[in-house]
């Protein structure tokens, strides 16, 4: 992971605020070095094991390609919600709601999988929000559906895809252009939005540890898709090509800055700390974010934020904490989705 040159933000108390306000205004773990780490899967609740065991495998070769400097069309770009995508005509009715189990969809001449949960309220008519949640490696879109709360925190206001990663991983080290797991995300959002009533405004992606890597890339190369990114315990964005790089290294994404949510324990031995750092730096950067006065302490503590971002950035620097999911990381990432509703005229 190249460096950047902001400042390492200091975490302030933990105050309550709005993710609407916002939008307008123990020993740390060792450093990564490039590529990102495999990862280990993180440690679920207490009422599973404390630390699965990784089960990396080498992402399918080939397959159909995506341009990395063009994204494909769809979604609002930089992610600027549209009163327009929420209300136009739409007629798109579902079997049922709620759970609807494993989905079937061939690309690139192979079958992949994905786990779906239709919004409770969903009427055929209403678009809502298409929230996509990755997994760690060694998992299932199930497993990671089984640990989650995000559901719960939607009140039935959210789709729900949950991606099962070809060879149980994500390919966070090929350029985009020929990452064929980037192209399949691709596809199911082509997917979605030919058989749900989808706000093309308000496209999201969860992801933890390989997974979080996996959102950070996302939201570097395909912004004009994913209206905001949630990144626990991973790291990101990066890209095997010199030539995104520009003065200080800093990695130039061609797609405007997503909102962030990045979320890291500095005691985590499988990621190191500073991953969660620079993936910080990076969207803080992008946004146009004033780092250099002190940050603005959100819900839940101990994150805080940045004033004179053009897309939220959110910070949330965990003392003395693990490899493993943050409950409250679920309450953060569905306020900030949440304030993202069209305003009624």
């Amino acid at each position: 992971m190249r460096g950047m040159l902001l400042p390492r933000l200091l975490v302030v108390g933990a105050i309550v605020a709005s993710f609407a306000a916002c939008e307008s205004g123990g020993a740390s773990a060792p450093e990564p070095t490039p590529p990102p780490p495999a990862g280990q899967t993180p440690a679920p609740p207490a009422t599973g094991p404390s630390n699965p065991s990784p089960a990396p495998s080498t992402p399918p070769s080939g397959g159909d390609t995506v341009s990395e400097n063009a994204p494909p069309k769809g979604g609002a770009t930089g992610g600027s919600s549209s009163l327009q995508n929420a209300v136009e005509t739409c007629d798109l009715p579902s079997n049922g709601t709620g759970f609807a189990g494993t989905q079937y969809l061939s690309f690139a001449g192979l079958s992949y999988s994905y786990e779906l949960y239709v919004a409770d309220k969903y009427d055929g008519h209403t678009r809502f929000p298409l929230v996509f949640v990755f997994h760690g490696d060694g998992m299932s879109g199930a497993e990671i559906r089984s640990w989650l709360s995000l559901e719960w925190e939607a009140g039935g206001n959210a789709i729900f895809v949950y991606p099962n990663g070809p060879g149980a991983t994500w390919d966070t080290s090929s350029a985009v252009g020929v990452n064929t797991h980037v192209a399949l995300v691709d596809a199911i959002v082509t997917d979605m939005e030919k058989r749900f009533c989808v706000d093309t405004s308000r496209i999201f992606a969860w992801g933890i540890s390989r997974g979080a890597f996996f959102v950070n890339t996302l939201g570097c190369f395909r912004g004009n898709i994913f209206r905001g990114i949630f990144a626990n315990s991973g790291g990101g964005p990066s890209s095997p090509d010199p030539r995104l790089y520009g003065a200080n290294d800093y990695l130039e994404c061609p797609t405007a800055a997503p909102a962030a949510i990045v979320i890291h324990g500095d005691a985590d031995q499988t990621v190191g700390f500073g991953a969660g750092v620079e993936s910080e730096q990076h969207w803080a950067m992008a946004n146009g974010c004033d780092t250099t006065g002190t940050p603005i302490p959100v819900d839940p503590g101990p994150c805080v934020t940045y004033p004179g971002c053009k897309q939220p950035v959110i910070w949330c620097h965990l003392p003395g904490y693990p490899h493993k999911l943050w409950e409250p990381s679920e309450q953060a990432a569905w306020q900030l989705i949440d304030s993202t509703k069209p305003k009624t005229p």
